[in-house]
């Protein structure tokens, strides 16, 4: 109809195409990457933010982490620290600028936001990596 010729599977092609995981694998590999990204920004984000509201760079301390070890949460506060470093825009300590006794609650939690999203994104890339690098085949040959 189309000018098109029939395409001819050989065995087991056809049903590794309706059966199988590749199709699903790679777009959640794509969107995986995606993902990652996003989440590499919203810690970008978070260290502008504190720049930007003259956040304190304490809120990001490593022994705030080691009181509640998450993984996630002391990998976004190692993060957002690193990027803070160097900044003349942020307080280094206890100092109280424009007489605020803490930083805005979404400063000064968002290791403990953006940890559980770390988090799942390495759960997820374990699966999906354990998935891209298996058969499909019925039966396994």
């Amino acid at each position: 109809m189309v000018g098109m010729e029939p395409v001819r599977f050989e065995a087991k092609e056809a049903l590794g195409i309706t059966n199988g995981t590749a199709t699903s694998a790679s777009a959640a590999c794509i969107v995986m990457h995606q993902a990652h990204q996003l989440a590499t920004m919203s810690q970008f984000v978070t260290a502008m933010a504190t720049e930007a509201l003259r956040g304190r760079q304490s809120n990001y301390h490593p022994f705030i982490s080691q009181c509640r070890p998450h993984l996630g949460q002391m990998e976004a506060a190692a993060n957002i620290l690193r990027l803070l470093s160097g900044s003349k825009l942020t307080g280094k300590g206890d100092d109280h600028a424009e007489g605020l006794v803490h930083d805005r609650y979404p400063l000064r939690t968002a290791p403990q936001w953006i940890g559980p999203l770390l988090e799942d994104l390495m759960l997820a890339q374990q699966q999906v990596q354990v998935e891209i690098n298996s058969t499909t085949d019925n039966p396994p040959l």
